[in-house]
């Protein structure tokens, strides 16, 4: 504030500052900007979840997360890896979708955002979304406790100490006699791992509850007899190969006004450079548009189109897959 200069500035230039700091803080703060500033490199490049990545192995986040043994530094660690999941699930969507999946782009589509201290009056019959942990001492009529698959509970880092399965065995207790009524428990048939997504395992916890107190879903999976799964494998964990399709959260939505037939993508024969303005194009799911214009170089170049039901949208055109008509 005294030199009025942005925190930033004297951080990446802190050797003409260094009259205002030990020598030990100055190489620190010159260590600090190099990180940031090779993370930075591509980041417009770069897709979403390769950059986050590189930016949470390269800063050494992981590494001291994964070294943690203390249950909050697990929690971070798990917490991580969703994240990563889900930066995963936005950039191959996004693609799909012919929309920028950079880093930046995500980070528009997402709020952090919480005010559990003024709860209103219409928040108070809505879903409350909390840990295991701070769920002690609450109680719910109905109580939702999805990922119950080994390697997520209990974590691959607590399933090698007996005392540290029985603590996340109390906990799985915990949460769920939180529920007055009913208690669902889910797990997922395949979930993303690091990028790839893999075949998941029941929880072991699952095995242990009495299937007299379960109740199965017509549609969902078999019961857990004497402490065992069962051994025959049912048929929806047969050999093939596994489609992604993205989260409710990054779906694009088809309404009636849009064609309901496949478009090929741009790379079937068609090149970037055989757009122009003014070139009246058809998107599978934007419908029939008018390119207003077009920006930047390949392999980044994009195009703003105006469509007849959806608008004005911004595309990335290697991913587009637009079709002149």
């Amino acid at each position: 504030a005294e030199l009025n200069i942005p925190v930033w500035n004297i951080i990446n230039e802190a050797e003409k500052f260094s009259t205002y700091f030990a020598s030990a803080t100055a190489k620190k703060l010159m260590s600090y900007a190099d990180l940031i500033n090779t993370l930075s490199l591509g980041k417009e490049e770069t897709d979403a979840y390769s950059k986050a990545r590189e930016i949470a192995f390269g800063s050494g986040i992981m590494k001291e997360l994964r070294d943690g043994k203390m249950p909050e530094e697990i929690s971070r660690y798990e917490n991580m890896e969703e994240l990563l999941n889900a930066i995963k699930a936005f950039t191959e969507a996004s693609e799909t979708n012919g929309e920028p999946a950079t880093l930046e782009a995500y980070m528009a589509t997402v709020a952090l955002l919480t005010d559990q201290d003024n709860e209103k009056e219409e928040d108070r019959d809505k879903v409350t979304l909390m840990t295991m942990h701070s769920a002690k001492g609450l109680e719910f009529c109905y109580v939702y406790i999805v990922g119950m698959e080994d390697t997520l509970f209990p974590s691959p880092l607590s399933a090698g100490s007996s005392k540290e399965l029985e603590e996340e065995r109390r906990l799985f207790y915990v949460a769920l006699t939180r529920a007055k009524k009913q208690a669902m428990l889910s797990y997922a048939l395949n979930r993303y791992k690091w990028g790839n997504l893999e075949r998941s395992n029941p929880s072991r916890f699952l095995r242990e509850v009495d299937p007299k107190y379960l109740h199965y879903p017509q549609t969902g999976g078999k019961p857990f007899r004497n402490g065992t799964a069962d051994k025959e494998k049912p048929d929806r964990f047969r050999e093939e190969p596994v489609h992604f399709t993205p989260p409710p959260r990054l779906r694009k939505f088809r309404t009636d006004s849009e064609p309901n037939t496949r478009i090929s993508p741009v790379t079937n024969g068609i090149t970037m450079s055989d757009f122009s303005e003014g070139d009246s194009v058809v998107h599978e799911r934007f419908g029939q548009g008018i390119i207003v214009s077009i920006d930047g170089e390949a392999p980044n170049k994009t195009a703003s189109v105006e469509f007849e039901d959806s608008g004005r949208k911004k595309l990335l055109l290697r991913f587009a897959k637009l079709r002149k008509v």
